[in-house]
């Protein structure tokens, strides 16, 4: 996550931790899975607010309502997010296992601290291809991110 979209979310980290862990679970093993993965003790139900890309009702709990902030932040996110999956893609082309998790990993977090769960979990899952070594699904893997990211831009546009 870049330094600029850390200083904005600092101030509601510990609200995103109770959000965020599901009673029972620590937070190492909350790097196994999220919400929608089906972490234990999530009910199944919860599966359908990940389906948009974006849970705005969250994202305004985290802000106190400032919508303001949260153009900023949305907006910030979409830029360096784009150079971000640009880095990713040529990454790819290069096989640079490494870089592919790095940046995955940067994208995950990120959209993490702004309720973007589909674009997370997508980038969850390459950072995993990234970290193996394990390119044989890679652009895939990509291509569902790209498509996660175009989705969420999507939404962003047409509801801010």
């Amino acid at each position: 996550m870049t330094e600029s979209i850390r200083k904005v979310c600092i101030a509601s980290k510990e609200e995103m931790d109770s959000v965020l862990s599901p009673a029972g679970t620590t937070m190492p093993e909350m790097n196994k899975f999220h919400a929608c993965d089906r972490a234990p003790g999530y009910p199944e139900a919860l599966s359908e607010e990940c389906s948009t890309p974006l849970d705005r009702n969250r994202l305004l709990e985290m802000f106190e309502d400032e919508p303001s902030t949260i153009t900023e932040l949305l907006n910030l996110f979409i830029e360096e997010t784009r150079a971000d999956m640009a880095g990713i893609v040529a990454a790819c082309g290069s096989s640079d296992s490494a870089r592919i998790a790095f940046l995955a990993h940067r994208v995950k977090g990120a959209a993490a601290n702004i309720a973007a769960e589909p674009l997370r979990r997508e980038a969850a899952r390459l950072e995993a291809l990234g970290r193996t070594g394990e390119l044989s699904e890679a652009d895939d893997s990509v291509a569902r991110l790209q498509a996660e990211f175009e989705a969420f831009n999507r939404y962003v546009t047409k509801h801010t």
